[in-house]
């Protein structure tokens, strides 16, 4: 650390502007675009030059910093600057106060599946329960960031794509930084499988398998559930039985309304094809076994050649799954 009001302090600042600055396309000086030369900083995570940058007496106007905090955090988090990160929470960066919770750190953090900066965060109690101005925590951010890169599966039972097709293109992510980041989110929740319940019941199919890939034997547990009538006298089921009787159930009432067409028939319909899909993805896991996680150990050996071939890897997968699984459809 250096004297920020010495010579050598300011010589060392200059430095940074005339690197740094010289690269956003600006002469050294006033003009400089301050928040692309953070932004270049933090890309290299070059946390000497951002401490000498963010402690500079030249960044202050009246004691008031002349950058954006908000980019700040915001840019650090997108980068996975890590060592940034670090200096950060210890207080090395100038005058910038910080509320872990308060500035939705994690949540920014899982808005781009950092998952370094997801796991420092956590590592300093960062809550992972904590609802932003969107009720979304950051779990919720972080499978909106997996939902991104694979648009094609949002239509997922409706759309007639395969469930193992699904299930691979799935395991594709989380055998990388998407799948590290929900695991880390996931399993810092007190009920991890709880959350797949919540998911399942929702028809929310693409986080339920990614909770699967992650945390598949935490979630194939018998857990206590507030079922209507109840199953047992504790209500104690896992979530394959509970999606089995919701079909049994749909089913009967889909009979009593026998073949009347309106909109609560599709209804029905459609929300029985949504448990049964479920059930089928819990199903396939629970035959599975080891063998999706031998999947994903694959996977993140040779990523870039699975990503562009995966019409190659989908029938071995099948074929694997197929002598594991018998007597699932696909």
């Amino acid at each position: 650390m250096f004297d920020q009001n010495s010579a050598a302090g300011m010589e060392k600042f200059s430095l940074v502007y005339q690197s740094y600055g010289k690269e956003a396309g600006a002469d050294c000086g006033t003009d400089v675009d301050l928040e692309e030369m953070i932004e270049k900083i933090l890309v290299a995570d070059d946390v000497e030059r951002l401490i000498t940058l963010l402690t500079s007496p030249a960044l202050l106007i009246d004691g008031t910093p002349q950058y954006c905090r908000d980019h700040l955090l915001e840019s650090l988090c997108m980068n996975d600057a890590v060592k940034c990160a670090t200096a950060l929470l210890e207080g090395k960066l100038g005058g910038i106060t910080l509320d872990l919770d308060g500035d939705h750190l994690l949540h920014r953090a899982a808005r781009f599946c950092s998952s370094d900066l997801v796991q420092l965060f956590l590592l300093h109690k960062a809550r992972s329960d904590l609802r932003n101005g969107l009720r979304l925590r950051p779990l919720d951010k972080a499978f909106d960031f997996a939902r991104s890169q694979y648009p094609s599966l949002e239509s997922y039972p409706f759309g007639g794509q395969s469930t193992f097709e699904m299930i691979l293109y799935l395991c594709q992510l989380g055998a990388g930084n998407i799948g590290d980041t929900i695991k880390f989110l996931a399993c810092s929740s007190k009920d991890v499988a709880k959350e797949a319940y919540h998911y399942a019941r929702k028809g929310k199919l693409i986080e339920l398998v990614l909770l699967l890939i992650v945390a598949r034997e935490k979630i194939l547990v018998p857990i206590n559930l507030n079922i209507k009538g109840g199953v047992g006298s504790s209500g104690r089921t896992t979530i394959l039985h509970w999606l089995q009787i919701q079909t049994l159930m749909l089913t009967h009432e889909e009979k009593l309304m026998g073949d009347c067409k309106n909109g609560k028939l599709t209804k029905i319909r459609g929300k029985k094809m949504v448990m049964r899909s479920a059930a089928l993805l819990l199903e396939v896991f629970e035959r599975a076994g080891h063998a999706i996680e031998e999947i994903i150990q694959y996977l993140s050996r040779s990523p870039y050649v699975c990503v562009l071939i995966p019409h190659i890897l989908l029938p071995c997968f099948i074929r694997e799954t197929r002598h594991i699984c018998p007597g699932i459809e696909i």
